[in-house]
C-alpha cells in the first residue's frame, strides 16, 4: 500500500518565515499529499502569504495555543502519516521521501523524530550544525527520561496512532510541554525512532538566549512527566499494524 502524507504547520503571526517554509515543501523530491496550515488568530500577513499557494489548505483555530492549533491540524489531516514542521522550519528536499521510507520499511514504527540543523547558521541550501541540535535533543531526552522526544519542528506519526491518543493529549500550554506530551503518548503506543535522513533546519539561536522560555520548558517537562505518571495504567494504547 502506498503511504500518503499530510504536513501540518501551526502558525501565529509567521509572515517573516512562512513563505520559505512553504517553498521548501514545494521543492520536495516526493510531494506531500496534503499541506495544512493552521491559522491560530494571526494578525499579520501570514494567511495572505499562504493563500498564494494553491495546494495549501488553510484552516482556522480560534482557541489560542500551540496544542490547540496542532490538534486541529492533526484532526483535519486525511493521510496515513501526519508530519509536522513549524513555520520557521525549512525542510530539506528529501524530507518527505525520508519520512515515507522510514514508515514504509518498518510497519511497527509509530513515530519519527527528524534531524535538525540550525537555520541561522545554515545559509541558502545548507543544513549545518545538526550535531549541536542533536546534543541538545539528547539532553532533553535525559531530562524527560524517555527517548526519543519528537520536536514539533520536525516529526511525524501514523494517523492510526494519533487516533488512539487524540482524546488523551493534554491541551494546557501552561502545564505541559506539548512535544514531550505527544511523544510520551506515542511511546505508549509503540516505537519511536530518530531518522537521520529526515532533515530540516529551524531557528534556534534566538532560543539559546531566551532564558525565561528555557526555564518554562524545564518546568513543563517536569509537570508533563508527572501527569503521565498519574495516568490510569489500564488504558490500552496497543498498536497493531495493518496492510
Amino acid at each position: 500500500m502506498k503511504l500518503t502524507i499530510s504536513v501540518v504547520i501551526p502558525t501565529y503571526n509567521e509572515e517573516r518565515d512562512i513563505a520559505a517554509c512553504l517553498d521548501s515543501l514545494m521543492r520536495q523530491t516526493v510531494k506531500p499529499d496534503e499541506i495544512i496550515l493552521v491559522n491560530n488568530n494571526s494578525t499579520d500577513a501570514t494567511v495572505s502569504i499562504a493563500s498564494e499557494y494553491p495546494s495549501v489548505k488553510i484552516i482556522n483555530e480560534k482557541q489560542k495555543g500551540i496544542t490547540f492549533s496542532r490538534t486541529a491540524g492533526f484532526n483535519a489531516a486525511k493521510s496515513d502519516i501526519i508530519a509536522r514542521i513549524d513555520a520557521d522550519t525549512i525542510a530539506s528536499p528529501g524530507w518527505i521521501a525520508a519520512i515515507k521510507a522510514a514508515f514504509d520499511s518498518d510497519k511497527m514504527l509509530c513515530g519519527a523524530a527528524g534531524r535538525v540543523a540550525i537555520r541561522e547558521l545554515s545559509p541558502k541550501g545548507h543544513f549545518w550544525f545538526s550535531p549541536i541540535a542533536y546534543m541538545l535533543r539528547k539532553i532533553g531526552d535525559f531530562h524527560v527520561g524517555s527517548a526519543p522526544i519528537m520536536s514539533g519542528h520536525n516529526m511525524a506519526i501514523r494517523h492510526v496512532v494519533w487516533d488512539k491518543i487524540a482524546n488523551y493529549v493534554h491541551l494546557d500550554d501552561h502545564q505541559v510541554n506539548e512535544d514531550v506530551d505527544l511523544s510520551l503518548f506515542t511511546l505508549k503506543v509503540g516505537k519511536v525512532e530518530y531518522i537521520q535522513d529526515m532533515l530540516a533546519k529551524t531557528r534556534m539561536v534566538e532560543l539559546f538566549f531566551n532564558i525565561p522560555k528555557i526555564m518554562r520548558y524545564v518546568r513543563t517537562d517536569k509537570s508533563t512527566v508527572e501527569l503521565h505518571a498519574k495516568m490510569d495504567p489500564k488504558i490500552s494504547f496497543q498498536y497493531e499494524p495493518t496492510e
